[in-house]
């Protein structure tokens, strides 16, 4: 009935949208506020419409978890295709400003991980850099127990979260003061002995920060923890101590400079964020060894923009070229409804999910850790991959993350795993033993090899 209900309210704005000139006419100034905020269907871009062939308008709740915030109703419009204006950029921006097409378009390494509808591209690589240091990467199991349980905050209550990411530092607390020992102990990382941990939110990250420096103080360690913050005061954030240092994101280089130990903040401010580096014998490299994914990211599959991107992404997969671009294009916007669909009668609960729809998530996810990953290569060191919250090695309903990625691997095509072998080199066969698919090591060893023999 829900359902029905919002149908209607996205048929009534986009019908709005499209009498918004006529309306302004006749002096309802709100109308262009409305068409400026969805997005007027006239507005000119490269690729207007993905292969829906029109937009797409969702809602979604905010607050219904929280009883001390005020829920409300927020619409969102998604337009455009992002897919086909990155796969042929290079092509547009060379014809617009040279007037000659170029089909050179040089993308970060997860750039080519399929499954993964919001970063993958869908043009194979000609060319990529593989992890060609063996042993670069080690990935563990870090997840701290209690009374015989994993420590967990994904897939909790919201309102048990704060309490739930406190246990969690807590229990970690001397397993990180024990590693980052080690790390200082060893000639090879003495000058990279610190810890980059990710988490969900800045609410997050403080709770963390102080509970892992009250524990660590506990045990006799004055850890030097530094704490993302946003760039603009956020007052309703819970206060850590004066022993705590701050950075923002534009910062966060200065980690080291700082003789800060440990930074904790949320994971999309730093995957893809600002290298921590150190001058060792002349060179500069990651000051950081060991990296953790503190907090099992969010992984929404109704977010509309995950919405649209798997949309789009499952319609140009499936599409084969043809000599009638009509029925092509047919073709694709009959698979895209057919997603569409397909996504909004899928329960919410990840477990639940249909494989071809957690396989994207686990995709996406598998992504965010190789970039993670990518914060300690700066140099070819070595890095350290630590999982720590519980709900990643949780074997419930079969939705713990090596079985998850060994799924997606396992689902996947010879030809997409030769790939994967030659764009990650190492590091994918490091991902493919934690996740306990050892056998899928020669095929991602072929298209390995095959790199090394046509680059050698």
């Amino acid at each position: 009935m829900m359902k029905t209900w919002l149908t209607a309210i996205v048929h009534t704005m986009f019908n709005l949208t499209d009498r918004a000139g006529e309306l302004a006419g006749h002096g309802i100034g709100a109308a262009s506020e409305l068409a400026d905020a969805i997005g007027h269907q006239g507005a000119g871009t490269v690729v207007p419409f993905g292969p829906l062939g029109r937009q797409l308008g969702g809602f979604r709740f905010e607050g219904l978890d929280d009883p001390g915030a005020h829920a409300s109703l927020k619409m969102e419009v998604l337009r455009a295709d992002p897919h086909t204006e990155t796969q042929f950029l290079g092509s547009i921006v060379s014809l617009a400003l040279s007037g000659r097409q170029r089909t050179v378009l040089g993308m970060s390494a997860t750039g080519f991980m399929p499954g993964a509808a919001r970063t993958h591209l869908l043009a194979r690589p000609d060319w990529a850099m593989p992890d060609t240091l063996r042993d670069g990467l080690t990935i563990f199991n870090s997840t701290p127990v209690a009374d015989g349980k994993l420590l967990a905050v994904g897939s909790t209550p919201y309102r048990e979260r704060d309490q739930r990411v406190i246990s969690l530092a807590a229990g970690y607390a001397p397993g990180l003061v024990r590693d980052l020992d080690r790390l200082a102990a060893e000639a090879r990382t003495r000058h990279r002995a610190r810890a980059l941990i990710t988490v969900n939110s800045y609410r997050q990250a403080r709770l963390f920060a102080q509970t892992l420096y009250d524990t660590a103080l506990a045990l006799g360690r004055r850890l030097r923890i530094y704490v993302a913050v946003a760039d603009t005061l956020d007052l309703s954030l819970p206060p850590v101590c004066d022993a705590i240092g701050h950075l923002t994101r534009d910062r966060f280089a200065e980690l080291a400079d700082l003789d800060g130990a440990v930074l904790i903040s949320p994971l999309p401010r730093t995957e893809r964020g600002l290298n921590v580096l150190t001058v060792f014998e002349g060179v500069a490299v990651s000051a950081i060894t060991l990296i953790a994914m503190g907090v099992r990211p969010v992984m929404p599959a109704d977010d509309p923009a995950v919405l649209a991107a798997s949309v789009a992404a499952r319609a140009w997969r499936d599409t084969v070229p043809g000599d009638d671009p009509a029925a092509v294009l047919a073709r694709a916007r009959t698979a895209a409804d057919a997603h569409l669909r397909l996504n909004l009668n899928a329960p919410k609960r990840f477990s639940a999910l249909p494989d071809e729809l957690k396989y994207e998530l686990v995709a996406t996810l598998l992504g965010q850790s190789v970039q993670l990953a990518g914060r300690g290569r700066r140099g070819q060191t070595h890095v350290e991959l630590h999982f720590i919250d519980g709900a990643f090695h949780d074997p419930t309903w079969g939705s713990d993350l090596p079985t998850l990625i060994r799924g997606l691997l396992e689902q996947s095509p010879q030809d997409d795993l030769a790939q994967l072998g030659a764009s990650y080199g190492h590091t994918i066969e490091e991902i493919a033993e934690y996740a306990h698919a050892q056998h899928l090591l020669p095929a991602l060893r072929a298209g390995f090899d095959a790199y090394l023999e046509e680059y050698a």
